[in-house]
C-alpha cells in the first residue's frame, strides 16, 4: 500500500520561500515519497496527507502571519502527524553566538504557536533580498535597516535539510510511485 503524501505548505511575498518549498518537494520525491507543494491558501485540509512541513519566511522577527494563521486554523488536524517547518530571514545564525536572542525566540514562537503540536525540526535558512522587487513598504525598511542584498539561500544546507526530513520520514514508496505536484 502506498503511504499518504507528504505535503509542503508554504507562504511566500516575494517567490524565494516558494522556491524552497519546490527544492524540499524535489528531495523528498527523489527519496521515493510522493509530495504536494502548495501555497497554505491552497490547501483547505491537510487531514488527507501523512506528514506535513510548512515554510515561511521572517518579517520583523516574526514568521509571516498567514503561515501562522494557517497552522492555528489546522491545529486539530496537524496534532499528532510528523510535522516540520522552515524559515527563511535576512539574518540567519552562523555560528553559536550570531544573532542569538533572535533565533532563539523565533524558535520559541513556532514551537509554541499551537499548543499541542510539536514540530520535529525547524529548519532557519538565509533568505534573498531583492530591492528590485520588494513593496514599498519593504524598501523604506531596506533603506533604514540598510542589510546587504543578494540571495543568501545556502542551497546545499537547504537539501540537507530536506534529506533529514526525508530518513525521518523512514522508508519510502517504490521508485515507481515517487512524484511532485506543484502549482
Amino acid at each position: 500500500m502506498t503511504p499518504p503524501p507528504v505535503l509542503v505548505a508554504f507562504e511566500s511575498r516575494f517567490g524565494a520561500t516558494a522556491e524552497v518549498a519546490r527544492v524540499v518537494g524535489e528531495e523528498l520525491a527523489a527519496r521515493g515519497h510522493a509530495v504536494s507543494v502548495r501555497r497554505t491558501s491552497e490547501v483547505l485540509d491537510p487531514t488527507p496527507y501523512g506528514a506535513v512541513i510548512v515554510g515561511a519566511p521572517v518579517y520583523s522577527r516574526r514568521w509571516l502571519e498567514s503561515a501562522s494563521a494557517w497552522v492555528r486554523a489546522h491545529g486539530e488536524s496537524l496534532r499528532g502527524r510528523p510535522l516540520w517547518f522552515f524559515a527563511l530571514g535576512i539574518r540567519v545564525p552562523d555560528g553559536p553566538h550570531a544573532n542569538e536572542r533572535h533565533t532563539v525566540r523565533l524558535l520559541r514562537r513556532l514551537h509554541h504557536l499551537v499548543p499541542g503540536i510539536e514540530p520535529r525540526r525547524i529548519g532557519l535558512f538565509a533568505g534573498r533580498v531583492n530591492p528590485a522587487i520588494v513593496g514599498l513598504r519593504e524598501q523604506l525598511q531596506l533603506r533604514v535597516f540598510r542589510p546587504r542584498t543578494g540571495d543568501f539561500r545556502d542551497w546545499d544546507k537547504i537539501r540537507d535539510w530536506s534529506r533529514g526530513v526525508a530518513e525521518e520520514l523512514g522508508s519510502a514508496a517504490p521508485a515507481s510511485a515517487r512524484s511532485v505536484s506543484t502549482r
